[in-house]
Protein backbone atom coordinates (compact mmCIF):
# COMPACT_ATOMS: atom_id res chain seq x y z
CA UNK A 1 0.00 0.00 0.00
CA UNK A 2 2.78 2.45 0.91
CA UNK A 3 4.50 1.79 -2.40
CA UNK A 4 1.29 2.71 -4.26
CA UNK A 5 0.91 5.92 -2.26
CA UNK A 6 4.51 6.84 -3.08
CA UNK A 7 3.96 6.27 -6.80
CA UNK A 8 0.82 8.42 -6.84
CA UNK A 9 2.59 11.26 -5.05
CA UNK A 10 5.58 10.92 -7.35
CA UNK A 11 3.35 11.38 -10.37
CA UNK A 12 1.68 14.33 -8.70
CA UNK A 13 5.08 15.97 -8.42
CA UNK A 14 6.30 15.52 -12.00
CA UNK A 15 5.62 16.99 -15.40
CA UNK A 16 2.72 14.51 -15.81
CA UNK A 17 0.93 15.95 -12.78
CA UNK A 18 -2.84 16.40 -13.10
CA UNK A 19 -3.07 18.98 -10.26
CA UNK A 20 -2.41 22.66 -10.97
CA UNK A 21 1.25 23.67 -11.11
CA UNK A 22 2.23 27.15 -9.93
CA UNK A 23 4.55 27.85 -12.88
CA UNK A 24 5.37 26.77 -16.40
CA UNK A 25 8.48 24.66 -16.57
CA UNK A 26 10.86 26.52 -18.86
CA UNK A 27 13.82 24.84 -20.50
CA UNK A 28 17.26 25.38 -18.93
CA UNK A 29 19.36 28.15 -20.46
CA UNK A 30 22.70 26.42 -19.90
CA UNK A 31 23.06 22.68 -20.47
CA UNK A 32 26.68 22.57 -19.34
CA UNK A 33 29.39 24.59 -17.63
CA UNK A 34 31.67 26.78 -19.75
CA UNK A 35 35.13 28.28 -19.27
CA UNK A 36 36.24 30.86 -21.85
CA UNK A 37 39.26 33.19 -22.00
CA UNK A 38 38.34 36.78 -22.89
CA UNK A 39 40.35 39.51 -24.58
CA UNK A 40 42.41 41.70 -22.26
CA UNK A 41 41.52 45.32 -21.53
CA UNK A 42 43.86 47.87 -19.92
CA UNK A 43 41.05 49.37 -17.84
CA UNK A 44 40.90 46.08 -15.93
CA UNK A 45 44.64 46.15 -15.13
CA UNK A 46 45.46 45.96 -11.41
CA UNK A 47 42.09 44.36 -10.66
CA UNK A 48 42.33 40.93 -9.07
CA UNK A 49 39.18 39.09 -8.16
CA UNK A 50 36.00 37.36 -9.21
CA UNK A 51 32.72 39.00 -10.18
CA UNK A 52 29.89 36.48 -9.92
CA UNK A 53 26.17 36.75 -10.68
CA UNK A 54 23.69 34.10 -9.54
CA UNK A 55 20.19 33.58 -10.87
CA UNK A 56 17.80 30.98 -12.30
CA UNK A 57 19.04 28.85 -15.18
CA UNK A 58 16.23 29.98 -17.48
CA UNK A 59 15.95 32.23 -20.52
CA UNK A 60 14.32 35.42 -19.21
CA UNK A 61 12.86 36.10 -22.66
CA UNK A 62 10.62 33.03 -22.34
CA UNK A 63 9.51 33.64 -18.74
CA UNK A 64 6.00 34.91 -18.02
CA UNK A 65 5.89 35.05 -14.21
CA UNK A 66 7.96 36.02 -11.17
CA UNK A 67 7.44 32.53 -9.78
CA UNK A 68 9.21 30.97 -12.76
CA UNK A 69 12.23 33.13 -11.99
CA UNK A 70 12.23 32.41 -8.27
CA UNK A 71 12.00 28.64 -8.78
CA UNK A 72 14.54 28.01 -11.55
CA UNK A 73 17.62 26.03 -10.49
CA UNK A 74 20.57 28.30 -9.74
CA UNK A 75 23.39 29.09 -12.14
CA UNK A 76 26.45 31.24 -11.47
CA UNK A 77 27.91 33.34 -14.26
CA UNK A 78 31.17 35.06 -13.52
CA UNK A 79 34.46 36.47 -14.68
CA UNK A 80 37.88 35.92 -13.11
CA UNK A 81 40.11 38.99 -13.43
CA UNK A 82 43.87 38.63 -12.96
CA UNK A 83 45.62 41.96 -13.68
CA UNK A 84 43.63 42.45 -16.86
CA UNK A 85 43.55 38.80 -17.93
CA UNK A 86 39.91 37.71 -17.92
CA UNK A 87 38.12 34.36 -17.99
CA UNK A 88 34.34 33.94 -18.23
CA UNK A 89 32.79 30.92 -16.55
CA UNK A 90 29.37 29.59 -15.69
CA UNK A 91 28.35 26.80 -13.34
CA UNK A 92 24.99 25.08 -12.86
CA UNK A 93 24.69 24.69 -9.09
CA UNK A 94 24.48 21.00 -8.22
CA UNK A 95 21.50 21.26 -5.87
CA UNK A 96 19.70 18.22 -4.48
CA UNK A 97 16.78 19.09 -6.71
CA UNK A 98 19.01 19.30 -9.81
CA UNK A 99 20.65 15.94 -9.02
CA UNK A 100 17.22 14.34 -8.49
CA UNK A 101 15.95 15.65 -11.82
CA UNK A 102 19.04 14.39 -13.67
CA UNK A 103 18.77 10.96 -12.06
CA UNK A 104 15.08 10.39 -12.78
CA UNK A 105 14.82 12.44 -16.00
CA UNK A 106 11.82 14.34 -14.64
CA UNK A 107 11.28 17.93 -13.58
CA UNK A 108 10.19 18.57 -10.00
CA UNK A 109 7.23 20.91 -10.13
CA UNK A 110 5.81 22.82 -7.19
CA UNK A 111 2.42 21.47 -6.24
CA UNK A 112 0.64 19.47 -3.57
CA UNK A 113 2.42 16.23 -4.47
CA UNK A 114 5.96 17.57 -4.19
CA UNK A 115 5.20 19.42 -0.97
CA UNK A 116 3.92 16.22 0.66
CA UNK A 117 6.86 14.16 -0.63
CA UNK A 118 9.32 16.72 0.72
CA UNK A 119 7.62 16.71 4.12
CA UNK A 120 8.42 12.99 4.42
CA UNK A 121 11.93 13.43 2.93
CA UNK A 122 10.99 11.36 -0.13
CA UNK A 123 11.90 14.11 -2.58
CA UNK A 124 14.25 17.13 -2.42
CA UNK A 125 12.70 20.47 -1.55
CA UNK A 126 11.15 21.73 -4.78
CA UNK A 127 12.14 25.34 -4.09
CA UNK A 128 15.72 24.45 -3.12
CA UNK A 129 17.29 26.27 -6.05
CA UNK A 130 20.23 28.28 -4.58
CA UNK A 131 19.47 31.00 -7.15
CA UNK A 132 19.04 34.22 -5.14
CA UNK A 133 22.35 35.51 -3.79
CA UNK A 134 25.99 34.77 -3.07
CA UNK A 135 27.89 35.67 0.08
CA UNK A 136 31.51 35.22 1.11
CA UNK A 137 32.29 34.80 4.80
CA UNK A 138 35.71 33.82 6.17
CA UNK A 139 36.80 32.45 2.76
CA UNK A 140 33.62 30.40 2.47
CA UNK A 141 31.35 31.21 -0.51
CA UNK A 142 27.66 30.34 -0.14
CA UNK A 143 24.82 30.22 -2.68
CA UNK A 144 21.53 31.13 -1.00
CA UNK A 145 17.78 30.69 -1.39
CA UNK A 146 15.44 31.70 1.42
CA UNK A 147 13.51 28.42 1.81
CA UNK A 148 16.55 26.13 1.84
CA UNK A 149 19.92 25.71 3.50
CA UNK A 150 23.03 27.16 1.80
CA UNK A 151 25.26 25.46 -0.75
CA UNK A 152 29.00 25.87 -0.43
CA UNK A 153 30.64 26.95 -3.68
CA UNK A 154 34.31 26.56 -4.62
CA UNK A 155 35.66 29.65 -6.40
CA UNK A 156 38.96 28.35 -7.76
CA UNK A 157 41.21 31.29 -8.67
CA UNK A 158 44.05 29.05 -9.82
CA UNK A 159 42.08 27.04 -12.39
CA UNK A 160 39.48 29.81 -12.89
CA UNK A 161 36.48 27.54 -12.43
CA UNK A 162 33.47 27.32 -10.09
CA UNK A 163 32.06 24.12 -8.61
CA UNK A 164 29.53 22.99 -6.02
CA UNK A 165 31.11 21.46 -2.91
CA UNK A 166 28.16 20.54 -0.68
CA UNK A 167 24.87 21.52 0.84
CA UNK A 168 25.59 22.74 4.36
CA UNK A 169 23.14 21.33 6.88
CA UNK A 170 23.21 23.42 10.03
CA UNK A 171 21.71 22.00 13.20
CA UNK A 172 18.70 24.01 14.29
CA UNK A 173 18.49 26.00 11.04
CA UNK A 174 15.93 24.97 8.43
CA UNK A 175 16.67 27.72 5.90
CA UNK A 176 18.94 30.68 5.15
CA UNK A 177 17.86 34.12 3.96
CA UNK A 178 18.89 35.25 0.50
CA UNK A 179 19.86 38.51 2.22
CA UNK A 180 22.04 37.07 4.95
CA UNK A 181 24.14 39.80 6.62
CA UNK A 182 27.91 39.54 7.06
CA UNK A 183 29.29 41.10 10.25
CA UNK A 184 32.94 41.20 11.37
CA UNK A 185 33.04 37.79 13.05
CA UNK A 186 29.45 36.61 12.76
CA UNK A 187 26.79 36.02 10.15
CA UNK A 188 23.09 36.90 10.59
CA UNK A 189 20.21 35.30 8.75
CA UNK A 190 16.48 34.65 9.01
CA UNK A 191 14.25 31.61 8.78
CA UNK A 192 10.46 31.84 8.65
CA UNK A 193 7.65 29.43 9.42
CA UNK A 194 4.52 30.08 7.36
CA UNK A 195 2.18 27.88 9.40
CA UNK A 196 3.26 29.30 12.76
CA UNK A 197 3.60 32.85 11.37
CA UNK A 198 7.00 33.17 12.99
CA UNK A 199 10.37 34.62 11.99
CA UNK A 200 13.64 33.50 13.57
CA UNK A 201 16.66 35.83 13.51
CA UNK A 202 19.74 33.63 13.73
CA UNK A 203 23.32 34.64 14.53
CA UNK A 204 26.12 32.19 13.68
CA UNK A 205 29.87 32.13 14.24
CA UNK A 206 32.55 31.75 11.58
CA UNK A 207 32.10 27.97 11.60
CA UNK A 208 28.31 28.38 11.12
CA UNK A 209 27.48 27.28 14.64
CA UNK A 210 24.33 28.92 16.01
CA UNK A 211 25.16 31.56 18.64
CA UNK A 212 21.67 32.90 19.21
CA UNK A 213 18.13 32.70 17.89
CA UNK A 214 15.51 35.41 18.49
CA UNK A 215 11.94 35.16 17.27
CA UNK A 216 8.89 37.29 16.59
CA UNK A 217 5.32 36.56 15.51
CA UNK A 218 3.85 38.07 12.34
CA UNK A 219 0.31 39.15 11.45
CA UNK A 220 0.43 37.76 7.92
CA UNK A 221 2.16 35.01 5.94
CA UNK A 222 5.83 35.71 6.73
CA UNK A 223 7.45 35.57 3.28
CA UNK A 224 10.36 37.83 4.16
CA UNK A 225 12.86 38.52 1.38
CA UNK A 226 15.07 41.10 3.11
CA UNK A 227 15.59 42.42 6.62
CA UNK A 228 17.56 45.17 8.36
CA UNK A 229 20.18 44.73 11.04
CA UNK A 230 22.38 47.12 13.00
CA UNK A 231 24.11 46.84 16.39
CA UNK A 232 20.82 47.09 18.29
CA UNK A 233 17.87 45.98 16.14
CA UNK A 234 16.46 43.56 13.60
CA UNK A 235 13.78 45.12 11.37
CA UNK A 236 11.25 43.47 9.02
CA UNK A 237 8.15 44.54 7.09
CA UNK A 238 5.14 42.29 7.67
CA UNK A 239 3.20 42.68 4.41
CA UNK A 240 -0.45 41.62 3.88
CA UNK A 241 0.24 38.55 1.77
CA UNK A 242 -2.94 36.48 1.57
CA UNK A 243 -3.85 32.98 0.42
CA UNK A 244 -6.69 32.62 -2.09
CA UNK A 245 -7.89 29.01 -2.36
CA UNK A 246 -9.72 29.75 -5.65
CA UNK A 247 -6.42 30.57 -7.33
CA UNK A 248 -5.06 27.19 -6.35
CA UNK A 249 -7.55 25.49 -8.68
CA UNK A 250 -7.04 27.95 -11.52
CA UNK A 251 -3.41 26.99 -12.23
CA UNK A 252 -2.41 30.20 -10.48
CA UNK A 253 -0.09 30.89 -7.56
CA UNK A 254 -2.44 31.32 -4.58
CA UNK A 255 -0.58 34.07 -2.67
CA UNK A 256 -1.01 37.77 -3.48
CA UNK A 257 -0.49 41.20 -1.87
CA UNK A 258 -3.62 42.91 -0.53
CA UNK A 259 -2.89 46.63 -0.96
CA UNK A 260 -5.98 47.60 1.09
CA UNK A 261 -4.68 46.17 4.36
CA UNK A 262 -2.03 47.70 6.64
CA UNK A 263 1.64 46.79 6.62
CA UNK A 264 3.27 46.17 9.99
CA UNK A 265 6.87 47.07 10.86
CA UNK A 266 8.44 44.88 13.53
CA UNK A 267 11.57 46.16 15.31
CA UNK A 268 13.21 43.57 17.55
CA UNK A 269 15.69 44.75 20.19
CA UNK A 270 18.71 42.44 20.04
CA UNK A 271 19.63 43.10 23.67
CA UNK A 272 16.24 42.63 25.34
CA UNK A 273 14.54 40.34 22.81
CA UNK A 274 11.45 42.56 22.92
CA UNK A 275 9.61 43.57 19.74
CA UNK A 276 7.84 46.84 19.00
CA UNK A 277 5.28 46.81 16.21
CA UNK A 278 4.14 49.80 14.15
CA UNK A 279 1.91 50.09 11.10
CA UNK A 280 1.25 52.05 7.95
CA UNK A 281 -2.27 52.11 6.47
CA UNK A 282 -1.53 50.42 3.13
CA UNK A 283 -0.27 47.10 1.91
CA UNK A 284 3.23 47.26 0.41
CA UNK A 285 5.99 44.72 -0.11
CA UNK A 286 9.70 45.44 0.22
CA UNK A 287 12.20 43.34 -1.68
CA UNK A 288 15.23 45.40 -0.60
CA UNK A 289 16.10 47.82 2.20
CA UNK A 290 18.63 50.56 1.50
CA UNK A 291 19.11 52.42 4.80
CA UNK A 292 18.13 52.32 8.49
CA UNK A 293 18.75 55.32 10.74
CA UNK A 294 18.16 55.17 14.50
CA UNK A 295 17.72 58.81 15.47
CA UNK A 296 16.97 60.19 18.93
CA UNK A 297 13.26 60.74 18.27
CA UNK A 298 12.54 58.48 15.31
CA UNK A 299 13.43 55.46 13.23
CA UNK A 300 14.01 56.13 9.51
CA UNK A 301 13.71 53.20 7.07
CA UNK A 302 14.46 53.65 3.37
CA UNK A 303 13.51 50.83 1.01
CA UNK A 304 12.15 50.01 -2.41
CA UNK A 305 8.43 49.16 -2.25
CA UNK A 306 5.82 47.68 -4.57
CA UNK A 307 2.06 48.29 -4.23
CA UNK A 308 1.11 45.27 -6.35
CA UNK A 309 2.65 41.82 -6.21
CA UNK A 310 1.23 38.96 -8.24
CA UNK A 311 3.68 36.08 -8.68
CA UNK A 312 1.86 34.89 -11.83
CA UNK A 313 3.05 37.82 -14.00
CA UNK A 314 6.02 40.13 -14.46
CA UNK A 315 4.29 43.43 -13.65
CA UNK A 316 6.71 45.13 -11.32
CA UNK A 317 7.05 48.81 -10.36
CA UNK A 318 9.38 49.34 -7.42
CA UNK A 319 9.84 52.84 -5.97
CA UNK A 320 12.10 54.31 -3.30
CA UNK A 321 10.17 55.38 -0.20
CA UNK A 322 10.92 56.31 3.38
CA UNK A 323 9.08 55.14 6.50
CA UNK A 324 9.45 57.42 9.53
CA UNK A 325 8.42 56.11 12.95
CA UNK A 326 7.96 58.56 15.82
CA UNK A 327 9.38 56.88 18.94
CA UNK A 328 7.14 58.87 21.28
CA UNK A 329 3.77 58.75 19.51
CA UNK A 330 4.42 55.33 17.88
CA UNK A 331 2.96 56.72 14.64
CA UNK A 332 4.46 55.62 11.33
CA UNK A 333 4.39 57.53 8.04
CA UNK A 334 5.21 56.13 4.62
CA UNK A 335 6.77 59.11 2.89
CA UNK A 336 6.35 59.25 -0.89
CA UNK A 337 8.16 61.76 -3.09
CA UNK A 338 6.28 62.49 -6.37
CA UNK A 339 9.43 62.49 -8.51
CA UNK A 340 10.59 59.13 -7.10
CA UNK A 341 7.13 57.61 -7.55
CA UNK A 342 7.60 57.94 -11.33
CA UNK A 343 10.91 56.06 -11.30
CA UNK A 344 11.07 52.29 -11.03
CA UNK A 345 14.31 51.33 -9.27
CA UNK A 346 15.63 48.51 -7.10
CA UNK A 347 18.75 46.56 -6.03
CA UNK A 348 20.40 49.24 -3.83
CA UNK A 349 24.20 49.20 -3.53
CA UNK A 350 26.08 51.40 -1.11
CA UNK A 351 28.71 53.63 -2.75
CA UNK A 352 29.70 55.49 0.42
CA UNK A 353 28.07 56.78 3.61
CA UNK A 354 26.01 59.32 1.66
CA UNK A 355 25.36 57.76 -1.74
CA UNK A 356 23.48 54.65 -2.88
CA UNK A 357 23.32 53.22 -6.40
CA UNK A 358 20.03 51.77 -7.68
CA UNK A 359 19.26 49.87 -10.89
CA UNK A 360 16.67 51.55 -13.13
CA UNK A 361 13.93 49.14 -14.21
CA UNK A 362 11.79 49.28 -17.35
CA UNK A 363 8.90 46.90 -17.93
CA UNK A 364 9.68 44.14 -20.48
CA UNK A 365 13.29 45.39 -20.77
CA UNK A 366 14.79 44.91 -17.32
CA UNK A 367 17.64 47.01 -15.96
CA UNK A 368 18.40 49.86 -18.36
CA UNK A 369 20.66 52.10 -16.29
CA UNK A 370 21.44 53.38 -12.82
CA UNK A 371 20.42 56.13 -10.42
CA UNK A 372 22.70 57.54 -7.73
CA UNK A 373 20.78 58.83 -4.71
CA UNK A 374 21.68 60.80 -1.64
CA UNK A 375 19.03 59.85 0.90
CA UNK A 376 15.76 60.44 -0.96
CA UNK A 377 17.10 62.56 -3.82
CA UNK A 378 18.35 61.39 -7.22
CA UNK A 379 21.57 63.26 -7.92
CA UNK A 380 22.56 61.44 -11.10
CA UNK A 381 20.92 59.20 -13.69
CA UNK A 382 23.00 56.93 -15.90
CA UNK A 383 21.14 55.62 -18.96
CA UNK A 384 22.91 53.15 -21.24
CA UNK A 385 21.88 53.45 -24.89
CA UNK A 386 20.40 50.24 -26.37
CA UNK A 387 21.89 48.32 -23.43
CA UNK A 388 20.39 46.08 -20.76
CA UNK A 389 22.20 45.29 -17.51
CA UNK A 390 22.09 41.55 -16.90
CA UNK A 391 21.45 41.43 -13.15
CA UNK A 392 22.92 43.22 -10.15
CA UNK A 393 26.16 45.14 -10.52
CA UNK A 394 28.89 45.39 -7.89
CA UNK A 395 30.84 48.43 -6.73
CA UNK A 396 34.59 48.02 -6.31
CA UNK A 397 37.36 50.46 -5.43
CA UNK A 398 39.86 50.65 -8.27
CA UNK A 399 42.71 53.19 -8.32
CA UNK A 400 41.13 54.83 -5.24
CA UNK A 401 37.92 55.48 -7.18
CA UNK A 402 34.55 53.71 -7.03
CA UNK A 403 33.88 51.63 -10.13
CA UNK A 404 30.89 49.59 -11.22
CA UNK A 405 31.26 46.12 -12.72
CA UNK A 406 28.42 44.15 -14.34
CA UNK A 407 27.30 42.06 -17.29
CA UNK A 408 25.46 43.77 -20.15
CA UNK A 409 23.67 42.98 -23.42
CA UNK A 410 23.63 45.22 -26.48
CA UNK A 411 22.25 44.26 -29.90
CA UNK A 412 22.15 40.59 -28.84
CA UNK A 413 25.84 40.67 -27.92
CA UNK A 414 27.14 40.11 -24.41
CA UNK A 415 29.77 41.99 -22.41
CA UNK A 416 31.37 42.55 -19.04
CA UNK A 417 31.47 46.29 -18.29
CA UNK A 418 33.60 48.40 -15.95
CA UNK A 419 32.48 51.99 -15.30
CA UNK A 420 34.23 54.79 -13.41
CA UNK A 421 31.49 56.29 -11.20
CA UNK A 422 33.20 59.68 -11.05
CA UNK A 423 33.86 60.26 -14.75
CA UNK A 424 31.21 57.78 -16.02
CA UNK A 425 33.73 56.54 -18.57
CA UNK A 426 33.41 52.81 -19.24
CA UNK A 427 34.94 49.92 -21.14
CA UNK A 428 33.42 46.62 -22.21
CA UNK A 429 34.94 43.25 -22.98
CA UNK A 430 32.97 40.90 -25.30
CA UNK A 431 31.72 37.53 -24.05
CA UNK A 432 31.52 35.15 -27.03
CA UNK A 433 28.50 33.16 -25.79
CA UNK A 434 24.97 34.11 -24.77
CA UNK A 435 24.40 34.83 -21.10
CA UNK A 436 21.16 35.08 -19.14
CA UNK A 437 19.84 37.49 -16.53
CA UNK A 438 20.57 36.96 -12.86
CA UNK A 439 19.55 38.30 -9.47
CA UNK A 440 22.28 39.22 -6.99
CA UNK A 441 26.03 39.39 -7.43
CA UNK A 442 29.30 39.42 -5.51
CA UNK A 443 32.89 40.56 -5.98
CA UNK A 444 35.52 38.47 -4.21
CA UNK A 445 39.01 39.91 -4.13
CA UNK A 446 41.81 37.46 -4.78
Amino acid sequence: MYVNIFLVLFLLGTTHSFVPNFFRNTKPFYKEDNNIDLTNNKMFDKINGFYGLVGPNVDFRNVTSLFELFTGNGVIQGVFIDNGEMTFTNHIINTERYKFEKKFGRKILINLGTLILNTFNLMPISTGTANTALCNFKNRTLALYETDQPYRINVDFYNKIISTLEKIKIKGVSSFSGHTKIKTNTIETTSYNILKKKIDFITLDENLNVLSKQSLKTKYIPVIHDFLSDDNYFVVFDSPLEFDVKRLFQTSFPVFLNHNKPTYIHILNKHTGETETFSIDEGVYTFHFSKFIDEKDQFVIQSTQVDELDFTNLNFHSTLREVRINKKTKKAENKKIPLLEKISMDFPLKINDKQTLFSLVEHKKGFVGFAICENMKVIKKIKLKDTVIVGEAQIITHLNTPHLICFTKKNDKNYVMLMNLKTLSSETVPIPINITNGFHSIFIRK
